[in-house]
């Protein structure tokens, strides 16, 4: 990459990465609902900012800058997380395929931002199904014949019930596009500078593997999963042999997952960009 190039890559990045960390923080440590979607909407906020402001830089610079990014994101204190260092990298790549079909203008970012947006409902299916398999597809047709028989409601309103939410999300993420190319850029920079100072949650003491492990395996959404998994196992009147291979399965691929995302060496990269934004963090 060029001098410049490579500048505003780990300028930008340190910027994000500042933002994420202080946005972040606060979201999860008051529990406040959907902050994952919050940090995407964020994140194609500042891409599209970043297009505006940079208009000569090349058609995967959004993606370098997330790339870097999530590599920062692995250095936090607050422990190797894989799945959100995914969600950053690819959501960055997803807007950079906006910028590289309509070019790095208001068009592109809008269409990027709306690809982006995708990824946030798509990551975690393609996670489950990962670790459930097949099984995943059986639970939800089996899940939405219960809802129907319960509850009056079809599952072709189920389904545009739950369309109608992705549309929404995907419309916010166009929206913030077009308000990052309006934007004036003295008010753009109190917005981050006021993110970036929310007071940060004192980070959890480093665990072990086997400990790392175990909160991986017992975090309550996974946890919820296997009990939706016995349910529809039992009711499905399975025997109990497929009822001990229907938990067992999941718990192994989940265990595999979790063991490889904290096996990864992630923070032993090198690149140029990495270490400019590791600059611009320290001051």
């Amino acid at each position: 990459m060029r001098k410049t190039t490579v500048e505003s890559v780990g300028k930008s990045a340190a910027i994000l990465s500042t933002v994420e960390v202080g946005l972040g923080s606060f979201l999860h440590g008051f529990h406040i609902p959907f902050s994952g979607k919050l940090l995407s909407l964020n994140q194609t906020f500042l891409l599209s900012w970043f297009s505006k402001s940079n208009p000569d830089s090349d058609r995967f610079f959004t993606a370098k800058i997330s790339a870097i990014t999530a590599l920062l994101k692995s250095l936090s204190p607050m422990g190797k997380k894989l799945t959100p260092m995914l969600g950053i990298s690819t959501q960055g790549l997803l807007f950079s395929i906006g910028v590289l079909l309509f070019g790095n203008n208001l068009w592109g970012s809008l269409m990027g931002s709306v690809l982006a947006g995708t990824w946030s409902f798509l990551q975690p299916l393609c996670l489950y199904f990962l670790i459930y398999g097949g099984t995943l597809i059986t639970m939800i047709e089996f899940y939405i014949a219960a809802a129907t028989k319960w509850f009056p409601v079809s599952p072709e309103n189920l389904m545009w019930a739950v369309t109608f939410l992705v549309i929404i999300k995907l419309f916010l993420h166009a929206f913030l596009a077009i308000f990052a190319w309006k934007i004036t850029t003295d008010k753009i920079e109190y917005f981050i500078f006021r993110l970036s100072k929310l007071p940060p949650i004192k980070p959890l003491p480093t665990k072990s593997l086997t400990r790392g492990l175990v909160a991986d395996l017992t975090q309550p959404f996974f946890v919820f999963s296997l009990l939706l998994t016995l349910i529809f196992l039992f009711f499905s009147e399975s025997s109990h042999t497929q009822i001990i291979w229907g938990i067992l399965r999941p718990i192994a691929a989940a265990f595999l997952c979790f063991l490889i995302i904290r096996l990864l060496p992630l923070e032993k990269i090198k690149s140029e960009s990495l270490q400019k934004a590791l600059k611009h963090l320290k001051g």
